[in-house]
Formats: C-alpha cells, structure tokens, sequence
C-alpha cells in the first residue's frame, strides 16, 4: 500500500494548524485575491478581441465622420438566421446589435455583439428614424472583432421588397445609398447577410460581428384615408379634404427645412395602368393644395404607387379600405 498521498494529507493538515513566530498559516492564499486568479480557476468569455480599425471607412477605402447627434439606431430584431457554422451560445443574442455601440474587448461579461455565423442574416427595423439618401454615407455598421468581415446590405421600405445597396467591407464602415435609390425614397429595415467562407469559420465566432447599426435622417409620415379627400373614382379634392390638409399643413410649417413627399395609394382592385394613373393624379392634386397653402413646391415632391404598397392585406372590404390612401411623408436630413 502505498501511504505517500495520505501522508502527504497529513503533513497539509498539519502546517495549517501549526503555529510559530508570524503565527497560523493564512489559509486565505489559498482563495483567489485577483480577478486574474478568479479567472484562471473559472474561465472566461470568449471574446471576439480587439477591433481592427476606430475609423469609419467608406467603400472606397476613407475616413469617413460618423455624425452622431443625426444619427437612428437600429431599435428591433425582425429575423435573425445563424449560419453555419454557428457562432458559440454567447455570440447568438441578436438583441445585442440594438441601440448604440457597446462592445468591449474584455473577457468579463458577455460579449455585447451578435455573430452572424458563417452566410447568417440578420434583419433590423428602424421605428425611431428612417434612412434616407443624402450627401455621403447614409449607413454606418459597426463590425467588431480583429478580421474584417465583408456583408452584403439590403435595404427595404416595407420589410418586404428589397434593394441591394452593395457589399460592405467589414470593421467599421460606412455605406452610400444613393447609386441604388431615388432621392425621395425612405427606408426602415436593414438586413446584413455575411459573405460565406472569408476565413476562420471554425473559431467561436464565424462570420461578421455585428455590435450596432445606425441610419442618418428621420420621417414623419401621415395618412390621410383616400375616402376624406376623393369621391369614388375621382381625382378631384371632396368638399372634406382641406379640413384634412390643412392640418398637414400645419405639420409641415413646424418642420421648415423638411422635404415633402405626397405619395397616393390604391387597392388591388383594377389593373396595374388605372391604379397607378389614378393614384399619381390624386397625389398631384394633394400637391397642388399645399402649394398654394404657402409650402414652397420646390419642396414637394408628388408620385403615384398604385397598389405596389399596400399597408394592410387586401384581403377584404376593411383592408381594401385602408389601402386606398393618400400618404405625405416629411423628410428631414
């Protein structure tokens, strides 16, 4: 029988009850003093690391300002697919690319970033501000994390049609939407899908890291049902309208340097050629009416979308009802 481990117990049991000049031996070295310490006996969070760049950069390869006091952070989660291979549990909370830039290179907490997983998706809404195309970038993602990691960016009005807007180029970069949509056009979702196979798939975090996403400009949009200001099938403004319009242009005056876009709305009843003639002549006539309220026209911009954007489904009399509308959308940049 070999009696060294217990003789070796014995020995630890008695240099701890064992006295002399510094008296008892402090038994406390023996719990963790350090965060280092307590680190090494439970683990830690794998972290990303440190970012690779703390300047925004355009597609082109600039130094690019973020604006910050115009700048709308993405406020909602709309669909979040990991791809494969997916990132470790603690890279999965989808949530944590909402709100303003958070992400810290530390191994303490949990890492506030989302891993798009290799080819992912993320989807994000933007409820408080909207995008919208102006001078330079229009589009800041904040991409975490040592390797740069290239998306693809989509961008959509209602969450269903898409536009592509180009392929950003990872890290933090800033994106011009302008190439790819009119300049009356606004915009609430951002969809981000990683460029598959950049490298590194196997580690604990594949694919783009997304900490935050901001859009610059904001929207105010009032709808105005097409029955208060038409008689059936006419394009001519109904003895009600201006008592619904001029509360327009009320809203209108409070934003002085806001750009005016009346847009008109039909159901899916008739052919694409009626209803996108009806709602164009209906949304000039709306634009006629603030002009000569005093809103400048060079301000104004009108344009009939027919039945290609319905608010609702028309799915019945109520639905139908509510899609046929005249939209005036405020934009301010």
């Amino acid at each position: 029988m070999d009696l060294r481990p217990l003789l070796a117990g014995f020995a630890l049991l008695a240099a701890c009850s064992r006295t002399g000049r510094e008296g008892p031996v402090d038994g406390s070295r023996f719990v963790p003093k350090t965060d280092r310490q307590l680190q090494l006996l439970l683990g830690d969070y794998p972290s990303p690391g440190p970012s690779a760049s703390v300047d925004f950069h355009d597609a082109a390869g600039n130094v690019i300002a973020f604006p910050r006091e115009r700048a709308h952070f993405a406020s909602r989660v709309v669909a979040y697919d990991v791809g494969t291979p997916a990132p470790l549990p603690e890279g999965q909370d989808p949530a944590t690319a909402l709100g303003p830039p958070d992400y810290q290179a530390d191994v303490w907490s949990r890492p506030r970033a989302v891993s798009l997983g290799n080819g992912g998706t993320i989807t994000l809404a933007f409820d408080e501000g909207a995008l919208l195309d102006g001078e330079g970038p229009d589009l800041f993602i904040w991409e975490i994390g040592p390797r740069l990691e290239a998306m693809k960016v989509e961008i959509s009005a209602d969450g269903v049609t898409w536009i592509a807007v180009g392929t950003a180029p990872g890290g933090l970069c800033a994106v011009d939407i302008g190439p790819y949509v009119g300049p009356d056009d606004i915009f609430h979702f951002v969809r981000l899908r990683d460029v598959a196979f950049q490298g590194g798939e196997s580690d604990a975090w594949p694919g783009a890291d997304i900490d935050a996403v901001a859009v610059l400009g904001s929207a105010r949009r009032v709808s105005v049902p097409s029955e208060v200001l038409f008689a059936f099938d006419s394009d001519a403004l109904a003895d009600g309208a201006p008592a619904a319009l001029d509360r327009v242009v009320q809203a209108i005056r409070e934003a002085p340097g806001a750009r005016v876009t009346v847009e008109g709305h039909t159901d899916d009843q008739g052919t694409d050629e009626y209803n996108s003639a009806l709602s164009e002549r209906r949304a000039r006539a709306v634009a006629a009416y603030l002009a000569q309220k005093g809103i400048g026209g060079d301000r104004i911009t009108a344009r009939g979308l027919g039945k290609s954007r319905p608010a609702v489904a028309n799915d019945g009399d109520e639905g139908r009802r509510r899609n046929r509308r005249v939209e005036i959308v405020l934009r301010e940049r």
